[in-house]
């Protein structure tokens, strides 16, 4: 049985530099996956609050306008992906679009705020509320995540570009 030959590891200076290079790249590698986790859960922060802060301007609004027994929801205040849903579940005011309107008529009956995403592209909030006259309804919110999502393949970008050159 033969042994492979082994190559004489170089000059001092060549396994300095090696080393050092090999470091680097690792310590790059690390900090861009670092990077990217950090901004993912930056990125899901960032939407759950744009969700929520719409499904709320939407529910105060109802419940400043529904002094009565009866459900009022100016649709001023509506954006697109916003629909209110009344206590039986029907869509009170907006529209889904129609390949969200399957979830959101799950989420029409929701008892407590939850979260969905529909497949990789959108992120919904159903936030139940209560009007002063009594009335119970839901705000489902939709919020479209491709903005968000390039933001990240930038930063991925100049992380790796930053990378390869240090």
């Amino acid at each position: 049985m033969r042994l492979p030959l082994r190559i004489a590891p170089g000059s001092f200076r060549r396994q300095i530099i090696l080393l050092t290079a090999g470091a680097t790249a690792l310590a790059m590698l690390v900090l861009t996956v670092v990077l990217q986790l950090i901004l993912a859960d930056l990125t899901k922060g960032n939407v759950d609050r744009v969700l929520e802060d719409r499904a709320d301007a939407v529910a105060s609004s109802a419940i400043s306008a529904s002094t009565t027994q009866e459900l009022v929801v100016p649709s001023a205040d509506l954006d697109p992906g916003i629909v209110v849903y009344d206590s039986t579940g029907h869509a009170v005011v907006g529209v889904a679009a129609p390949h969200l309107q399957e979830t959101y008529d799950q989420l029409a009956a929701s008892t407590s705020t939850q979260f969905r995403n529909v497949g990789s592209t959108v992120r919904i909030i159903a936030t139940p509320f209560t009007t002063e006259g009594g009335s119970r309804a839901v705000v489902v919110v939709s919020e479209r995540l491709e903005p968000y999502e390039e933001a990240e393949r930038y930063a991925l970008i100049v992380s790796l570009i930053t990378g390869a050159l240090a």
